[in-house]
């Protein structure tokens, strides 16, 4: 995750520097992209100095192991305003919580979700998770209950918001009165507890 995360940063545009204990992955990096690359740990201050921590705007922790996240992130936390760490465990989520330490979710745990989805409603997708819910996409099917609906009337409920409709090669910011037709990929925001409940309340609308 960190060596994607770094390649697309890099090509956003922005000052990237990495650090790994594992020199070869180091190298590696450096070749492939145009950045700093850092052999050491990210729980050492003068590892932390040499990657420019004092300049940086943000601070990322993605290994896959929770204590070293931690122990980076608090480190970092002191002089850096904004601190993000992958939780690779669900039950150490609520100890970055305390330390007010943005997280994102463990990428397996995601995938199982998507895969499960995937499963029991074939037509949707989860496309990210954040924090407390997750994104996820449906087709609209011709001749389904929502198809012809408007978004007012095809109201979700409160645990649902309708982000955004891909149709045929334009991208819709929906409104009230927008028509959904057969066709129309819909990606929506829901909760994540109501997941499930919430798939499984538009395939019933849309499929």
């Amino acid at each position: 995750m960190g060596k994607a995360l770094a390649g697309l940063a890099v090509k956003k545009g922005y000052n990237v520097a990495v650090i790994d204990t594992d020199q070869t992955k180091c190298s590696e990096i450096a070749d492939q992209y145009d950045l700093l690359a850092i052999c050491g740990s990210a729980t050492d201050q003068a590892t932390l100095d040499a990657a420019g921590l004092d300049r940086a705007d943000t601070f990322v922790a993605a290994t896959g192991d929770d204590a070293v996240n931690l122990m980076a992130c608090m480190t970092a936390k002191r002089r850096v305003k904004t601190v993000i760490s992958v939780v690779n465990e669900k039950e150490h989520e609520e100890l970055f919580r305390d330390a007010e330490i943005r997280i994102c979710e463990n990428r397996d745990e995601i995938a199982a979700r998507s895969l499960l989805i995937g499963l029991e409603h074939p037509d949707a997708q989860i496309l990210t998770a954040i924090e407390g819910g997750c994104i996820f996409e449906i087709t609209v099917s011709d001749g389904s209950k929502g198809c012809g609906k408007t978004v007012r009337e095809a109201d979700g409920g409160r645990d649902i918001l309708y982000v955004a409709v891909r149709r045929g090669g334009e991208l819709i910011i929906p409104n009230g009165d927008l028509v959904f037709q057969a066709g129309d990929v819909i990606v929506i925001f829901t909760k994540k507890n109501d997941e499930a409940k919430s798939v499984d309340k538009m395939n019933g609308l849309f499929h």
